[in-house]
């Protein structure tokens, strides 16, 4: 079964969230289900969290469309060497 898609371009919504999409999808990191690991200076846990906050639209299932937020989740270890690091999931593919 394939993952929905997420079409950044005609999507409404805001700059930020769309900046941080075209990032994420520059970088080649643009499918759903997939773990991924990105450092803190190109994507930082604010734009993660803004995203989050910000960045759902409306999906379809069973029978109706309700939010889903783009970005699945993200996390940030509070120490150690990959401190710097951010691991994050998405819920659709990013076109």
């Amino acid at each position: 079964m394939s993952s929905p898609t997420f079409d950044i371009g005609t999507s409404h919504l805001d700059r930020f969230c769309k900046a941080t999409l075209t990032t994420l999808k520059e970088a080649g990191m643009d499918k759903a289900d997939t773990p991924y690991v990105i450092d803190a200076t190109v994507v930082s846990a604010s734009e993660f969290s803004h995203l989050l906050k910000h960045g759902a639209v409306s999906a379809t299932g069973e029978g109706r469309a309700s939010p889903r937020p783009v970005l699945r989740n993200y996390a940030m270890p509070r120490g150690g060497p990959q401190m710097e690091k951010i691991g994050f999931n998405l819920n659709f593919d990013l076109l």
